[in-house]
């Protein structure tokens, strides 16, 4: 296994326990038995369990930026662009549910440098999806008089919102969900 991949499996393995046990309840030992590695390997490649922590919430958030950007540039419209942002959302969110909850769980134990560094990201990600929306109106496929920050809104609450209910409360697995009459709504609006 490459050393690069042994990293991965270390901070999936992190992300499992840090989400069951929380930061605190979490030991080196349980993150080094789920992630199928000596305690001693983890602090080969992470200082501490908050340098692992921290790596962690960087991984997924570096995961998540660089899969959105890619769902975002398939399509051939805003409506099929908006579409794979859902559809790769779901699937980020059912792959990488243990780390998902840290962001929700956890957040209180960030360093300040991190929650400045989550905002910026989230700013960065939220324009790309501004940028889409821009994208729509000038093609037509979206009203001219069409307010592209609250647009941005709606479509972002919506994802979290919709996977949250499909995967969570509904139990649904991943690939049984079709986000095409969310994403219609969303586009079609209340009459």
């Amino acid at each position: 296994m490459t050393r690069e991949k042994r990293r991965i499996e270390i901070l999936r393995g992190a992300g499992y326990v840090f989400s069951e046990k929380g930061f605190h309840g979490a030991k080196m030992d349980e993150i080094a038995k789920e992630a199928g590695v000596g305690k001693g390997t983890i602090y080969g490649y992470f200082d501490s369990k908050e340098a692992l922590f921290r790596e962690l919430i960087k991984f997924a958030m570096e995961e998540f930026k660089v899969g959105m950007e890619k769902a975002l540039g398939n399509g051939v419209n805003c409506r099929e662009r908006i579409i794979n942002l859902f559809k790769f959302h779901g699937y980020f969110l059912s792959k990488y549910m243990d780390i998902t909850q840290i962001f929700v769980n956890q957040q209180g134990l960030l360093p300040k440098e991190l929650k400045e560094e989550i905002i910026n990201e989230k700013i960065e990600l939220f324009n790309i999806i501004e940028g889409v929306i821009e994208e729509g109106k000038k093609n037509g496929e979206l009203r001219k008089n069409l307010d592209i920050r609250l647009a941005a809104l709606c479509i972002v609450g919506s994802i979290s919102n919709f996977y949250v209910s499909e995967l969570i409360y509904r139990k649904n697995e991943y690939e049984d969900i079709f986000p095409e009459p969310m994403v219609d709504l969303i586009f079609e609006g209340f009459k």
